[in-house]
């Protein structure tokens, strides 16, 4: 998690849960699966923004629903005939829904190679509808090694063509959880106050703390010891203006969101940067074991979080 000691606002109220928006990321996901473009298009609204990062052929922004049209005709004309999905964790509050996927795919250039890629999603809904969504890939760098190569098929038929699941991708029925989402803003709140022995309270001893990319703090901490180790190097790189704001929080059974914006200089350096990071929490007998910090945008996350040579 990016934090320094400092003050912050998280969204306290507890958002009362619409199953819409569960239901219409459901029923996103059973039209993305089979590729049926014209079943997708219906659940995106007319304003809607689609965010895909990096420098692959597949990156940029897709505006309204002629935008997600493009998005997923790019996969299909990019696909070598391989695509099986799973997605093991989906979260909603409110209008926001969070989900992990796990994909088996190829490329229609080099169709034997199998590429396994991991994503997070974060979905906004407005009045039933997909109104923003933000692709985030675990690995960026694998992600756009993927989409190095060219488009080598055609355009595919807009109703689909890959075969249903024989049930539903995602678990509506248990998407939330006012327990585990409490839990995890309380575990904010003791963060802002600077109630270290509290955190520890809703944090298991053997909790892996799990940051990603190539930058300066990248790697894997493990154990309380792990977590205050990374704060250090945090700490250490902060100069003396931070801010941190949970913009969007989440949860299910066993698995809580926080969506962190962040506000801060260096000690090299007193320009004032955003950053935007995507927490995902594992739960497990009331404590948090697991921490997963997945940026926005890897890319320059790395930079921020990387000093320059000496």
């Amino acid at each position: 998690m990016s934090t320094v000691s400092a003050l912050g606002t998280v969204m306290s109220a507890v958002p009362r849960v619409r199953r819409s928006t569960a239901e219409v990321v459901s029923d996103l996901y059973d039209a993305f699966v089979t590729g049926d473009v014209d079943a997708a298009v219906r659940h995106v609204a007319p304003d809607f923004i689609g965010h895909v990062p990096g420098n692959g052929l597949n990156g940029g922004e897709y505006w309204g629903p002629a935008g997600f049209r493009q998005f997923m005709t790019n996969i299909a004309r990019y696909n070598g005939g391989t695509f099986e999905i799973e997605v093991p964790v989906f979260s909603v509050a409110g209008d926001d829904a969070f989900t992990r996927e796990i994909i088996r795919i190829n490329r229609a250039q080099d169709p034997e190679r199998i590429w396994t890629l991991r994503f997070v999603n974060w979905f906004k809904t407005r009045d039933g509808k997909i109104a923003e969504h933000w692709v985030i890939p675990e690995d960026q760098h694998v992600y756009d090694e993927y989409w190095a190569g060219p488009f080598v098929n055609a355009a595919p038929p807009a109703h689909g063509g890959r075969e249903a699941p024989p049930r539903r991708l995602l678990d509506v029925e248990h998407a939330t959880s006012d327990a585990t989402r409490n839990l995890l803003a309380g575990m904010y709140e003791r963060f802002w106050r600077g109630d270290a022995d509290g955190m520890r309270a809703l944090i298991s001893d053997a909790v892996v703390v799990n940051i990603v990319g190539r930058s300066a703090m990248s790697g894997v901490y493990e154990g309380w010891e792990g977590y205050m180790q990374f704060r250090a190097k945090l700490m250490a790189m902060a100069g003396d203006k931070y801010r941190l704001d949970v913009i969007a929080l989440a949860a299910s059974d066993r698995d809580a969101w926080a969506t962190e914006y962040i506000r801060m200089n260096r000690r090299w350096d007193p320009a004032v940067h955003e950053l935007r990071v995507q927490m995902h929490f594992e739960i497990d007998d009331g404590k948090i074991v697991r921490m997963d910090d997945f940026p926005l945008d890897t890319y320059a996350w790395e930079r921020f979080y990387t000093p320059p040579r000496a």
